[in-house]
């Protein structure tokens, strides 16, 4: 202790070895936006295995018919370069209980469909809206893996996990 005009003076205190509240600010951004990108990451991986679900069982009891594609549905996601552009063709056909559908039918392609083009469609009895073009398909099917999503925000919620750990134990020690 050091005396300074009569009155004693006390050191400050070192600073805490995590980094005090910056430290819990950032582990607590890390954790919530890993938790919500590992949520999405979830929700996409549970949307995609239904989507695979109900395709499978699409192929186990649809049934083949031809059709015509007579209009095209295009979608974009994104602006400017970053613009990913998908088609899905509005398909024409007759069950073979002499329904007449017109559909919007998978899957999306990366080049578009001519309309009037005759395809191989599988559709559901039971639901003949639900339906898939077999053949010809343009393109490669354009997905967005949900994969990525998930692993950053567990990455996240790891990092958040270590500088809240190293924040307590500096709060702590």
């Amino acid at each position: 202790m050091v005396q300074v005009l009569g009155a004693p003076v006390v050191p400050a205190a070192a600073p805490a070895a995590g980094g005090g509240w910056l430290a819990v600010t950032v582990a607590v951004v890390f954790l919530v936006l890993g938790l919500a990108l590992a949520a999405l990451g979830v929700l996409g991986l549970v949307r995609a295995a239904r989507v695979r679900r109900r395709g499978s069982a699409l192929r186990a009891r649809g049934e083949r018919v031809r059709g015509a594609v007579v209009d095209v549905q295009i979608n974009q996601r994104g602006r400017g370069r970053d613009a990913a552009t998908s088609y899905r063709p509005v398909v024409r056909f007759t069950t073979a209980g002499a329904q007449e559908v017109t559909t919007v039918a998978g899957p999306s392609a990366t080049a578009s469909w001519l309309e009037r083009t005759p395809v191989v469609v599988l559709h559901d009895p039971a639901d003949p809206e639900h339906a898939e073009v077999l053949e010809p398909v343009p393109g490669v099917r354009v997905s967005t893996s949900t994969a990525g999503p998930a692993a950053v925000g567990v990455l996240l919620v790891v990092l958040g996990g270590l500088v809240a750990g190293v924040a307590a134990a500096g709060l702590v020690g």
